[in-house]
């Protein structure tokens, strides 16, 4: 990992702290940052689509119907949206984050203590510059 990397993450989180939603009969094939896109089917919404909100840029694909696992989505009449379970990526970058009225919820990082070396490492480096 590249010692901007956190600092960029950092800023993107907060950049992106909220998701507009669109509604559509398809999921689209790119996706912006800070955009949440369901998929419905009369009125019935099936997978939700949106960046990943850490700033790494891989797409999350929710299922909504069907096989484990599913998301339970609901639906403001503002069209804000929440999303039950919390969203854990288990590959890349593992942000872990729950979808709450429109809002990105992060879950306590586990990646603290690395950022924090990382940052100390980076400091003592350009002190004895």
């Amino acid at each position: 990992m590249k010692w901007w990397q956190p600092i960029y993450r950092w800023y993107y989180r907060w950049r992106y702290r909220t998701v507009a939603c669109e509604f559509d009969t398809d999921l689209p094939a790119t996706l912006q940052p800070g955009r949440c896109y369901v998929a419905m089917d009369q009125d019935f919404p099936w997978a939700v689509s949106l960046q990943c909100p850490c700033g790494c840029g891989e797409p999350i694909t929710l299922n909504l119907v069907g096989s484990h696992p599913v998301w339970k989505l609901t639906k403001t009449t503002e069209n804000l949206i929440t999303l039950y379970p919390s969203v854990w990526r288990t590959r890349g970058c593992e942000s872990h984050f729950w979808v709450k009225q429109g809002r990105i919820v992060w879950a306590r990082p586990h990646w603290t203590k690395q950022l924090r070396r990382q940052l100390y490492r980076w400091l003592r480096l350009s002190l004895r510059r």
